[in-house]
């Protein structure tokens, strides 16, 4: 799994699959924790990574495109 290998400190779900809300983000986060290698009962709570529904749900594309966009442009760090 991609997540024992980065280890990411935030997973962002978003798009229509954020509004599934509990449904999707409940069997998610068990699936994530019994799949990857790093176990968050190993590792210290603020280095635990975290999945969290996006906030901006309705236009999470758009504002990605204009994100690369801006990186591409040298105005985005």
């Amino acid at each position: 799994m991609i997540g024992s290998v980065l280890n990411p400190p935030l997973i962002i779900i978003g798009g229509r699959m954020a509004l599934a809300g509990d449904i999707l983000l409940a069997p998610l986060i068990a699936s994530y924790e019994r799949h990857t290698l790093i176990k968050s009962r190993d590792v210290a709570p603020a280095l635990r990574t975290r999945i969290i529904v996006g906030k901006h749900t309705e236009n999470d594309a758009l504002l990605g495109a204009v994100g690369l966009v801006l990186r591409h442009n040298s105005r985005l760090r």
